[in-house]
């Protein structure tokens, strides 16, 4: 063997390895990705959440769906005093309002419907509703506390619409 094919040969094996190496690479950092990715799935798998569903526990996810759903109503997105205040409008002006507090939290502290409630009653509203993630102990999605309505996001806009038609 001539050493002209031995350094052929060892060039070659040299490139090969190059590219081996490089792909290891890629295929290393398209691994950590994927690990990622299972990461954010089994914990919204956990936390029994999507990011359709958790974008409607902030208050700007909230109000444009709302705005979509109640096009001749009027909403004011105040970040005090209730996150979204909505009033309801029929054809002789202002007949109503909600009031919505969002709150994304671990767990549910019932000074959260304290808060809604007094905002409930600082804008004159007719009802007051606390939108989270995170339930009472015992309740599962929808409940009454003094008078607040406390919901999971998952179910807000059908309240929203109860409420909107019996104001309407």
């Amino acid at each position: 063997v001539c050493s002209s094919d031995l350094l052929r040969v060892e060039r070659s094996l040299k490139s090969t390895l190059s590219q081996v190496k490089g792909e290891n690479s890629k295929l290393s950092k398209r691994n950590k990705q994927l690990d990622e990715h299972i990461q954010r799935l089994e914990k919204q798998l956990e936390e029994k959440t999507t990011p359709q569903i958790e974008g409607l526990l902030y208050e700007k996810e909230l109000m444009k769906e709302l705005q979509k759903l109640f096009k001749h109503d009027k909403f004011v997105n105040t970040g005090k005093g209730g996150d979204i205040v909505h009033t309801v409008v029929n054809n002789n002006g202002n007949i109503g309002t909600i009031v919505y507090e969002c709150k994304r939290v671990k767990n549910y502290v019932s000074k959260y419907v304290d808060q809604i409630y007094s905002a409930q009653h600082m804008r004159k509203a007719e009802f007051g509703v606390l939108v989270t993630n995170a339930m009472k102990k015992g309740t599962s999605g929808f409940f009454i506390e003094k008078g607040v309505i406390v919901i999971h996001s998952t179910g807000v806009l059908h309240v929203a619409s109860i409420l909107q038609i019996g104001r309407a």
